[in-house]
């Protein structure tokens, strides 16, 4: 008996073929920001150099944890990231974005402190609204700054 030959097709590049390369999607990594303003002042800290996006300016907040809603997880992260109590005023937006390594659901909230004359935990500061332009932000925080800035 002769063993049959098999000749493979070509069908062009294996990104047209999703049985050839399959591509894993994940979802977006949900993260709750919190935007603290304290008369024309806003909370930010610079995110830690050995980190991604090392050096730029950011405001407090991180991961959403499972059983967990943004504005839940604004208000720890908050408190985690700074020492301060929090409570999430209004929704100031959600932007999604896709750097090099993740891809980002960012949920903006307005807060404000539960006690004023609480001071934030180094590296966190206060600046003027007015000067948010001076600091370097995540690409992803671009619109949340213009539309603070045009607020000044």
């Amino acid at each position: 008996m002769i063993a049959p030959t098999f000749t493979r097709k070509k069908l062009g590049p294996p990104s047209l073929h999703p049985l050839e390369s399959q591509v894993v999607v994940r979802p977006p990594t949900a993260i709750a920001i919190a935007v603290i303003e304290q008369g024309q002042q806003l909370l930010i800290g610079p995110r830690p150099d050995n980190l991604p996006l090392g050096g730029r300016w950011e405001f407090p907040g991180g991961k959403v944890e499972p059983g967990e809603t943004p504005p839940e997880a604004a208000v720890r992260e908050c408190l985690e990231e700074t020492g301060l109590a929090i409570e999430v005023s209004h929704v100031l937006g959600r932007h999604r974005h896709e750097y090099e390594h993740d891809h980002v659901d960012l949920y903006f909230y307005a807060c404000r402190t539960v006690d004023a004359s609480a001071q934030p935990k180094a590296p966190f500061q206060w600046v003027p609204r007015m000067q948010l332009a001076e600091y370097r932000f995540p690409e992803a925080n671009r619109e949340i700054v213009l539309q603070l800035l045009a607020q000044a």
